[in-house]
């Protein structure tokens, strides 16, 4: 029995679409990466995706994210950067925008992750996706990196691990 005067409503559940297994994300990335390569001859957007990539997966964290304190602003969702030559097949669209299906798994690519690396990988972009603004910017710059520099920062992350070699650097 409810109580006079209240009423019990029924939400209506939307029927999401089922996780995607690990064999379905490989045939996605292996797709996306079939894209990249024959696109990469067209524009020189695959080619800032491919430093990207190489950059999150080969420099060390303290390297890597030099630049992050300088970044302002965060994504909104808008999508404009997962379509720019072909629809990324992890992009799905919504009534109210769209979200990336992996992004907040183990299996999420580094390069969209630490998006943007730097201001020339916003810049191209920025280039790509004109007139759409990307919701990022950059106020200021840390410096040019010097060799030494780089060395130190393997040479602390072989050492002390990644995690700790960017808690050392930022101190």
């Amino acid at each position: 029995m409810q109580p006079s005067g209240q009423r019990l409503y029924q939400i209506a559940r939307k029927k999401l679409p089922p996780p995607l297994t690990a064999r379905q994300i490989f045939l996605k990335k292996l797709q996306a990466g079939f894209l990249k390569f024959i696109f990469m001859f067209r524009s020189t957007h695959p080619w800032w995706s491919i430093y990207r990539t190489i950059l999150s997966n080969i420099l060390p964290d303290n390297i890597l994210y030099r630049w992050q304190p300088y970044r302002q602003g965060e994504c909104n969702r808008c999508g404009a950067c997962c379509k720019i030559l072909f629809h990324c097949p992890f992009y799905v669209e919504t009534e109210k925008g769209g979200h990336c299906s992996i992004y907040n798994t183990p299996y999420a690519m580094k390069a969209c992750l630490n998006f943007p690396v730097n201001p020339g990988d916003l810049a191209e972009i920025q280039r790509a996706i004109a007139p759409t603004v990307c919701a990022f910017s950059f106020e200021g710059s840390p410096g040019r990196v010097r060799m030494i520099d780089l060395a130190k920062g393997y040479s602390q992350a072989f050492t002390k691990g990644p995690k700790e070699a960017t808690d050392t650097q930022t101190q």
